[in-house]
């Protein structure tokens, strides 16, 4: 994530401003859409690998970061968005703490996407070949 600082002018004032932005691009991962009360949401994992090679041999490492989608552009995204596709993302950062079922208390960081953001599709592939038990949640 980065933190952007910018200089506004807000009513002939000079104002310097600190943006959440967060941009990725990787493969999505279990797709979701439902109706709330209020609104639509579409959440799914967004999975950015990353690769170097150190004397000689190639590595990967793969993040896991959870998307969720708000309004009318989770509207337009139900139905769209498959495993492994690879997609490119564009919101704010947030972290929220919840209590589970079993009543423990758990934190969470989401990458949000509402009227700011947004989500381009850039190609539908082959799922990546991740198990299930190596998603940390």
């Amino acid at each position: 994530m980065q933190c952007f600082r910018d200089t506004i002018w807000n009513a002939g004032q000079k104002q310097e401003v600190e943006m959440n932005v967060v941009m990725l691009s990787g493969s999505i991962k279990e797709p979701m859409s439902k109706k709330t009360e209020k609104s639509h949401m579409t959440r799914f994992t967004l999975i950015t690998t990353t690769e170097w090679t150190r004397n000689g041999r190639t590595n990967t490492y793969q993040d896991y970061h959870r998307v969720v989608v708000w309004g009318q552009a989770s509207e337009y995204l139900e139905g769209k968005l498959h495993d492994g596709d690879l997609a490119v993302v564009r919101g704010e950062l947030r972290n929220r703490k919840y209590t589970d079922k079993d009543g423990n208390e758990r934190r969470v960081t989401e990458v949000i996407i509402n009227n700011n953001g947004g989500v381009e599709i850039l190609s539908q592939k082959q799922a990546v070949p991740v198990a299930d038990e190596d998603i940390p949640l």
